[in-house]
């Protein structure tokens, strides 16, 4: 592992500090992740 961040499926972390716009970029993403999820899930 090499950088500032680390994402996976339902964690964040960080190595510096965070601003408000990289907090609202996660929540984003995990939302559209979970919207995937969930469309996965119904196409089965």
């Amino acid at each position: 592992f090499t950088g500032e961040v680390f994402w996976a499926r339902g964690y964040f972390v960080s190595t510096v500090g965070l601003d408000e716009g990289i907090v609202r970029a996660y929540i984003r993403n995990q939302e559209h992740e979970d919207e995937r999820y969930d469309q996965m899930k119904l196409d089965v």
